[in-house]
């Protein structure tokens, strides 16, 4: 398993920036406590409103956000956007003033849409890595993006802002440093080209949602604590705690072999529940309850991180769809419908009787989610579809089919060819050395037919199953080399579709090939 610094440092850094601006009050301490709270709520709603808008219009403008982002200095545009949104703040931090309406409009939106493309950016850094390995990073990550917010929560305002904003500009530059080493690193043993069950998305979406409401709801439970200055010590112990907890799971996470999710589900479970079980207890005496499921939910949203990555790996989707739409639907939309639900209705305080009546409710509603909608085994589908192909190291390619730009993946087509071993789905068995890895095969096939080594990457995406789109994203090349190098493998092995290159390649005798290519018959 080998760790990607740059994947790690891009992916804390954005933890951090988040930390900072939307989960420690050390941007708002010039605040009074009367109007800290509302100050830095608004600021946080509004900042994710316009995430979540930005990340649904990146989903819907893909293939324009990754060539933007594939350019030259595009990695720059996010850090850049926040940087302004912060500044356009400053003033208002720095003497403790209300913040007029059209400044947080206009910050919402840069800092919002500067955060989409960073997230963005990151996320496609780890859509080709392991299962393991991501939830490794990604812990880790996490851990460290909580304890910087630690420093920076020790400096004054306006050294804070610079820090903010000089944590985004680390993550856009570890993200493009990423993404730039990525091409060279060998792709997994996964397959893509899979369908996910409708109703296994469905149950994540709704268990994500509940998730996500009851965290904007016990945020705003305890909200009347930021009046005081123990609201700043609450978000320290919260941060301290994540990175315990993370960096707890980092060695189990190691030295797990198949790097099952659903344990992880089950503590997320498990701290949510008790976070809310605890909230008739200590009332609003203490932030326990509310530091104990923050952190189950931070939890999940690793979960939720590496099951993304999962998909965008797998799935004929690009990472900037999968990352974009997924967080919306995994993280946002829940936590925007808690946050503003109890506002938008006036409610001011909680009596004790109705804190009883939310506790058990919400006790309930989470465990009825555990046990009948979000599930472990639901979990454990994400993590293996089934029908889906053999892996690589299995000598397996993906359901899905290669094409031009433009082209609809043939999922029927490449369901019928891909690759399999067992010659029980009435797909072409493999002739000769069945348990070479695919991208042997490739290496063989090429060499045989006279394909360069581009030409032999190429074809290699194209029999995993991915689609022009996704070649393009991950070689990090044009569309118009992605059809130019398709060309001259069709024109270099005489085939003339997509499901002749499936076929061909699960159906060469390799042991031949070999001979041939070392005695130059060919």
């Amino acid at each position: 398993m080998a760790l990607s610094v740059a994947r790690i440092a891009g992916f804390s850094f954005l933890r951090s920036w988040m930390g900072v601006l939307f989960f420690s009050s050390s941007l708002f301490m010039a605040y009074n406590p009367a109007m800290r709270w509302e100050v830095e709520n608004s600021v946080f709603v509004s900042s994710l409103i316009a995430l979540t808008i930005s990340l649904f219009a990146c989903a819907l403008l893909h293939r324009t956000v990754m060539g933007a982002l594939n350019s030259r200095y595009g990695f720059l545009a996010g850090p850049t956007f926040t940087a302004v949104g912060v500044l356009l703040l400053l003033p208002s931090l720095h003497g403790g003033t209300a913040i007029e309406p059209a400044v947080l409009g206009a910050s919402a939106v840069l800092t919002g849409f500067g955060s989409c493309l960073v997230l963005l950016d990151v996320g496609r850094s780890y859509a080709s890595t392991q299962r393991r390995t991501c939830l490794v990073e990604v812990l880790l990550g996490t851990a460290i993006g909580s304890l910087l917010p630690l420093a920076a929560s020790l400096l004054p305002v306006d050294a804070g802002c610079i820090a903010a904003v000089a944590m985004m500009l680390a993550a856009g530059i570890c993200a493009h440093e990423a993404n730039l080493s990525s091409k060279d690193e060998p792709r997994g043993n996964r397959v893509l080209g899979e369908v996910l069950p409708a109703t296994t998305l469905g149950r994540l979406i709704s268990g994500a949602f509940v998730l996500g409401f009851a965290t904007g709801l016990i945020r705003y439970l305890y909200s009347p604590t930021t009046e005081t200055a123990s609201f700043n010590e609450s978000a320290i112990w919260f941060f301290v705690f994540s990175a315990v907890v993370c960096l707890a799971l980092v060695i189990p996470a190691a030295r797990s072999r198949q790097c099952s999710m659903t344990p992880y589900y089950r503590l997320v479970i498990v701290l949510c529940t008790a976070g809310f079980a605890l909230v008739p207890v200590f009332e609003m005496s203490s932030a326990l309850p509310h530091l104990i499921f923050t952190v189950g939910y931070a939890l999940f949203e690793v979960l939720a991180w590496v099951i993304m990555a999962e998909l965008a790996h797998r799935f004929q989707y690009t990472s900037v769809q999968v990352f974009g739409i997924g967080r919306i639907l995994v993280v946002e939309i829940g936590v925007i419908a808690g946050v503003v639900l109890f506002p938008s209705l006036g409610v001011q305080g909680v009596e004790a009787r109705l804190l009883v009546t939310i506790s058990v409710v919400s006790v309930i509603l989470i465990t009825v989610v555990s046990h009948y909608v979000l599930r472990a085994q639901d979990i454990r589908q994400l993590e293996d579809v089934p029908g889906s192909a053999p892996t690589e190291a299995e000598g397996g390619a993906a359901e899905g089919t290669p094409g031009v730009v433009g082209e609809s993946p043939g999922a029927a087509d490449a369901a019928r060819l891909a690759p399999r071993e067992d010659g029980n789905t009435g797909a072409p068995a493999f002739k000769g050395s069945p348990r070479i890895p695919l991208l042997e095969r490739c290496r063989i096939v090429g060499a045989y037919y006279g394909l360069t080594e581009r030409e032999v990457d190429v074809m290699h995406l194209f029999a995993t199953g991915r689609t022009a789109a996704r070649v393009q994203e991950e070689l990090v090349i044009s569309a118009g080399t992605v059809n130019t190098h398709a060309m001259h493998i069709y024109q270099k092995m005489d085939i003339h579709s997509r499901q002749e290159l499936m076929e061909l390649v699960a159906t060469a005798n390799l042991d031949e090939m070999t001979r041939e290519a070392s005695h130059g018959e060919r």
